[in-house]
């Protein structure tokens, strides 16, 4: 990716990634985002990827929602960040809830999980940069979706609201899962990234990286 001369500021720093089973190490890719981004990087990479966990939901014991795993988190991480929605989205646990902006009852909607957990996150790790990806799309059978709009526009209310960077991969991933060639190239059931998406989504997330 990046020209072996060229050194990031993050070379050597720890990082810890949040998120669902697109950042999990699993049967769905041999290499994730994580794993691309932290050798053109040289982060060292915490991962904290659980199937079925999202903002707000929770799959089962040891897969719980991003705000109840945070204790999970390397006290002397650089960076912290979250990737994740889909599963909210897909209601693993619970109906989805939006909520308004200003919730911050993480069990009460998506807003106050958003709300609980990056406040949460700011408090205990006070050296660490902070930031979120929003849920990249999925294949709802056509560009794009109500809901996943909606959520797509609380992560960057709630962020903006905090001071979070956060990437808009949702709207600037180019992503196309509706679409059969892509999800035969990327994504390999419409939901979960292969090696070469995950490849592709590290080209758009490492600048934003690099920027923070």
């Amino acid at each position: 990716m990046y020209s072996p001369l060229f050194i990031s500021r993050w070379n050597n720093k720890n990082w810890t990634v949040v998120g669902d089973s697109n950042t999990e190490l699993n049967w769905a890719g041999e290499i994730k985002y994580p794993g691309y981004i932290s050798e053109d990087l040289g982060l060292k990479v915490q991962n904290l990827g659980k199937s079925g966990s999202g903002w707000f939901n929770t799959w089962k014991a040891g897969y719980e929602a991003f705000y109840l795993r945070l204790d999970e988190v390397d006290k002397e991480a650089d960076l912290i960040t979250f990737l994740g929605g889909g599963n909210d989205y897909a209601e693993t646990e619970k109906p989805f809830v939006l909520g308004t902006l200003g919730d911050t009852d993480a069990l009460s909607s998506f807003y106050g999980a958003l709300d609980h957990t990056i406040s949460t996150a700011i408090n205990m790790f006070p050296n660490a940069t902070i930031a979120t990806f929003t849920q990249f799309r999925r294949d709802v059978g056509q560009p794009t979706n109500p809901q996943l709009e909606a959520m797509v526009r609380a992560e960057l209310e709630v962020t903006a609201k905090y001071g979070i960077p956060c990437s808009n991969l949702y709207h600037q991933a180019n992503q196309y899962p509706w679409l059969t060639w892509y999800r035969e190239r990327y994504m390999i059931d419409g939901i979960h990234l292969n090696d070469a998406g995950h490849k592709k989504l590290a080209f758009k997330m490492i600048p934003f990286i690099e920027g923070l």
